[in-house]
């Protein structure tokens, strides 16, 4: 198996949980905002 391509396999699975995990912490922050 290609090192690139398990690379890029890799990384696309893993860019939906990053902008999973973005929208969370914006959320956390805006909350943050709110309360304090």
């Amino acid at each position: 198996m290609n090192i690139k391509q398990s690379n890029k396999q890799f990384l696309n699975a893993h860019v939906p949980f990053r902008g999973e995990l973005w929208a969370f912490l914006n959320l956390l922050s805006l909350l943050w905002q709110t309360f304090s």
